[in-house]
């Protein structure tokens, strides 16, 4: 209920208290008073002191001298810094202002009077550093501002900071013409004259971390090296070493600029990647033929390059040996590609494949000494280069097989340096079974052919063999057939071959017959030309057979069990004495060349002649058989053909200037001279298509072998259960199968190569 006029009069309010007064009450008073009068003292000061730092500041930025001491300034800068928060402030703000300001009104007109005048670039850097000494001493006049208010504070900068971001915005207005100047007189390297000079862009950035200054001085640094790498590699005879001179000479001015480690650390990186990694494979496709040129005895730029490669890995997350190692084996697999296909000399392919394999290896050598996982691509090199296709595998594999030839017939090297030219191929090849299944076909051939040898021959021929056994393996097939094939033709020619040469009763004309005892099994591949099992043979021939086989009984209780197969007279070598009109000439052929002279040479007259047809009937052999055996005496001039009667009859006049022994010859057969086994080339195509499951399991040998051989190389020494889980793992990521068992197996043929050694604690070594 709202109160009633009524009951206010009813009610009176109490009268109001008087003011009575108190001993306090007056000094009350007196203290606002003074309260009211020290503030508006202090009030005045500290805009005195406000006005005192702010003519000081306008008055170092125009760069004249205070009318009063520095310590003066710095005294009022330090009491108004005992101010409140506020009065720190607006004073920061001030100060900050007034440095833009003045610097706006005195020093950027020189800086931009400066760029747009010709060879202004001294003027610009005393101006530099001239301002760089003005926010010096502002930074030491302002520090109590600076160390108790804009160094906390988030969003306004440090005395120093914002004198040098003037500057840094003016050197972001005018990069163009000051990059243009870096050219001049920081690319150029002249001569420092002075410590502005050297101290330009040290004192910017240093000023001024956040303004990534060095980073732009290194950006700017890289594309100018950049672009230079890429002249030099069309330009330069040795790229390294221009790359290493121009790094080393500009780190060094860095260095007498007095930059520090750091900048100069990371201004070496920035430079080797600009000119060598960032197009790393042109780089070292580039300095490879440089590096590896005759007499180039670069060995100190290889190391520098291999450090660097090494160094990358850390530096840019870059494996650059790997990448040097892949274009390493390119190159060096070019140079032996040329090898194979330019050589013109036939007889010499193998020796200058060979001698062109050693000089590589040497010129090399610096690189594998170096860093030694460059060695794989020495070796995979040549091993590409000899199997870079089916067809170059099969044309080198058949030169090796004639290089064989050819030294057994002439040696025109020592025994040493053959073994040594035949393993370097042979271990290069990857279908080797299948070269040694064609190279049993040429040893059988020569076997049946050689003459005159020397003592040492049958040694050369079983250390050839155990040379790739070595390799391959003894338990290899064709190496224990061949092992077994110059076993017989030694124990033939040593033992059986003259039993019967001084019986005249037997061999009245004292006729050499060289008689070989051969295994069938392993002979097989000895040529066997229809018609021979029916081969008549005169008389004498048919004592000799008879006698030779009573002896070669003789020799052994076990020979008696034995039958021998005279089925393929081709293999035994005959040497007759006929008597030409200028002497007795020593003629040598197979048993169907014996018997041919026989026939025609014998005694009579008129003088016995033949057709061919009738030669046929009396040999008992096929018309093919007689032409290949007739066509070479008739070629030669030892038989001479009437071309009316087509009657054959022995020349006594043959005359060829020489006393040598005449050694006798097969011509080719026409009918299979199309088959696939005709040729010796052609023989190689057959065995290598044959073996093509060998051949697969060699390569998985020969992966199972790299990959134990690059995990030692990384590890360089490991134990055994540790060596198998690291190979394992490496062919499970790599989604292929292989055993425990086969691994075990082919780490016992490194270790039996001496690529890899077992030592006493069962551990295993890597033999560089």
């Amino acid at each position: 209920m709202d109160p009633s006029p009524s009951s206010a009069s009813a009610s009176p309010a109490p009268p109001p208290r008087r003011a009575t007064s108190s001993p306090s009450s007056g000094p009350r008073r007196s203290l606002k008073r003074h309260k009211a009068l020290g503030t508006a003292t202090s009030a005045a000061a500290i805009a005195a002191a406000r006005a005192v730092v702010a003519a000081a500041v306008a008055t170092i930025v125009a760069g004249a001298p205070l009318a009063t001491s520095y310590s003066d300034a710095y005294a009022h800068t330090e009491r108004l810094c005992r101010s409140k928060h506020q009065e720190m402030s607006q004073l920061a703000d001030a100060v900050l202002a007034e440095i833009g300001a003045g610097f706006a009104a005195e020093w950027q007109p020189q800086l931009r009077r400066s760029v747009t005048t010709a060879g202004g670039a001294a003027e610009f850097i005393t101006v530099l550093s001239r301002w760089q000494a003005i926010s010096e001493t502002l930074s030491k006049v302002l520090l109590p501002l600076d160390r108790g208010y804009l160094r906390h504070h988030s969003t306004k900068p440090s005395i120093r900071r914002r004198c040098m971001m003037l500057v840094v915005e003016e050197i972001k207005e005018h990069t163009a013409v000051l990059n243009q100047w870096h050219l001049e007189m920081v690319m150029v390297k002249q001569p420092v004259t002075s410590a502005a000079m050297s101290q330009l862009v040290f004192q910017v950035s240093e000023a001024l971390p956040e303004a990534k200054l060095r980073t732009s001085v290194l950006e700017r640094l890289a594309l100018v090296y950049t672009e230079r790498g890429s002249q030099w590699l069309t330009t330069e005879p040795n790229y390294v070493a221009r790359c290493l001179s121009e790094i080393a000479s500009e780190i060094s001015y860095w260095q007498r600029c007095g930059y520090p480690q750091s900048f100069v650390n990371d201004l070496r990186k920035r430079l080797k990647w600009a000119v060598v990694f960032s197009h790393f494979d042109a780089v070292a496709a580039a300095a490879l033929p440089q590096l590896l040129a005759p007499g180039a005895a670069a060995s100190t730029l290889i190391k520098a390059l291999v450090a660097m490669c090494r160094a990358a890995s850390d530096d840019y997350g870059y494996d650059a040996v790997a990448a040097l190692r892949h274009q390493a084996q390119s190159f060096l697999t070019r140079q032996f590609d040329d090898v194979i296909a330019t050589h013109t000399r036939r007889k010499r392919f193998v020796s200058d494949l060979v001698s062109a394999y050693h000089q590589w290896r040497h010129r090399f050598a610096a690189f594998t000494d170096a860093e030694p996982r460059l060695e794989y691509a020495w070796r995979q090199s040549f091993t590409q280069a000899v199997n870079g296709s089916a067809y170059v595998s099969k044309h080198v594999a058949l030169h090796l097989c004639r290089h064989c030839d050819t030294w057994f017939k002439h040696h025109p090297t020592s025994w040493a340096e053959f073994k040594r030219e035949v393993l370097v191929v042979f271990e290069a090849l990857n279908a080797k079974s299948a070269f040694v299944a064609s190279y049993r076909q040429f040893v059988a051939k020569r076997l049946l052919s050689v003459d005159g040898v020397g003592p040492d021959y049958v040694s050369e021929e079983r250390g050839v063999v155990d040379g790739f056994a070595g390799v391959i393996g003894d338990d290899d097939a064709n190496i224990v057939a061949i092992r077994r094939m110059v076993t017989d033709w030694a124990t033939s020619r040593d033992q059986y071959s003259h039993l019967y040469a001084n019986d005249d009763d037997v061999n009245p004309d004292n006729i050499d017959v060289n008689v070989l005892v051969l295994r069938h099994d392993d002979w097989r591949d000895v040529p066997k030309p229809a018609g021979t099992p029916a081969l008549v043979v005169p008389p004498v021939f048919q004592k000799l057979v008879h006698r030779f086989a009573q002896d070669y009984a003789s020799t052994s209780q076990r020979h008696q069990r034995q039958r021998l197969d005279w089925t393929n007279w081709w293999t035994h070598k005959v040497t007759l004495a006929v008597a030409f009109d200028r002497g007795t000439r020593e003629v040598q052929g197979n048993m169907v060349h014996a018997s041919v002279v026989a026939l025609l040479c014998a005694g009579g007259d008129p003088q016995p002649q033949y057709t061919e047809a009738e030669l046929t009937t009396k040999l008992g052999v096929e018309a093919a058989t007689t032409e290949r055996i007739v066509s070479p005496l008739v070629d030669k001039g030892l038989i001479v053909c009437d071309p009316t009667t087509q009657l054959l009859r022995w020349n006594f006049a043959f005359d060829d200037g020489s006393d040598k022994k005449i050694k006798l010859s097969v011509g080719k057969d026409k009918a299979s001279a199309a088959s696939a086994s005709a040729t010796p080339s052609e023989a190689v195509a057959d065995a290598a298509n044959a073996d093509a499951a060998e051949l697969a399991a060699r390569r998985h040998q020969l992966q199972c072998q790299c990959v134990l051989m690059r995990v030692m190389k990384q590890e360089h020494r490991l134990g055994y259960a540790q060596l198998m889980h690291r190979c394992l793992d490496y062919f499970e990521a790599q989604g292929q199968s292989v055993s425990p068992r086969q691994l075990k197996r082919e780490m016992d043929a490194l270790l039996a190569a001496d690529d890899l050694k077992r030592l006493d604690n069962g551990d295993i070594e890597y033999v560089p």
